[in-house]
């Protein structure tokens, strides 16, 4: 009896240390700061959002590792720092290894930036082909008068699934090895927002962009959009615009 529970005790403790490990890698984050720090730790593997909050000038490193990033409905407004510092850099892991990025249930508002960078802002160069990027539930909405990206993927894959509403002065997507909209998704993208007055073309913006930007590799850049989707795109400036998807993309599948 004695051995049985000596037995039952061990293994209790080895059930409890498992546990400790696997809740230690998932944080709550209620602020730019400690979002940011769960970001630039390599031992967190979950962040989840416990209100909203807005940015500051606290900025991230680059990640190599795999992240998920709950955003539990709550919103973040990006409204203080440079555009650099808000930008979730990413960069490919050793050699052989792969990484996930998984994003959801989160809105995301830009009222102030720079340049090009947008959420994600790696390069256009493949320094991120073995991510793959899930984005679920959630929305990006640039609200201020200038160029900017959603994301710029570097060769990644990305997945998109659910209700998803990117509005931006540049693309949505650049760079991306494959995008993937899974079946059922509402997908509504558009470029040069803040140019746009209800709903109607205009000549004013920050130029002809696409929406979809696919890998700077030609023949790359493969879409394949899920049975019973709705995908939009949409560009309000009527100063030669680029197509919807432009430049280097291979096959487009659309499923019924």
């Amino acid at each position: 009896m004695k051995k049985f529970a000596s037995i039952l005790g061990l293994m209790m403790g080895v059930a409890f240390l498992f546990m400790t490990n696997v809740n230690a890698s998932t944080v709550n984050v209620s602020s730019w700061a400690e979002f940011v720090s769960g970001w630039n730790n390599s031992a967190v593997d979950k962040m989840i959002l416990t209100q909203s909050f807005d940015s500051t000038a606290v900025g991230t490193i680059k990640r190599t590792k795999g992240i998920e990033i709950d955003g539990n409905g709550n919103t973040i407004n990006f409204s203080g720092g440079a555009a650099t510092q808000h930008s979730l850099n990413i960069r490919n892991p050793a050699f052989g290894q792969s990484a996930l990025l998984s994003i959801h249930d989160i809105k995301l508002i830009a009222t102030t930036g720079e340049g090009v960078q947008g959420l994600i802002y790696t390069d256009e160069a493949s320094t991120t082909n073995r991510w793959t990027i899930e984005m679920s539930n959630l929305s990006y909405y640039q609200t201020f008068n200038a160029g900017q990206r959603f994301a710029t993927v570097g060769g990644a894959k990305v997945k998109l699934s659910g209700t998803i509403d990117i509005r931006t002065n540049y693309e949505n997507f650049v760079g991306a090895q494959s995008i993937d909209i899974a079946p059922n998704t509402k997908y509504y993208g558009v470029s040069n927002n803040s140019s746009n007055r209800n709903n109607q073309a205009t000549g004013l913006g920050p130029g002809p962009v696409s929406v979809l930007y696919m890998s700077s590799s030609a023949g790359n850049g493969h879409i394949k959009i899920g049975q019973n989707a709705t995908v939009s795109l949409v560009n309000y400036h009527t100063g030669n615009p680029y197509a919807p998807i432009y430049l280097h993309f291979g096959q487009v599948t659309v499923d019924e």
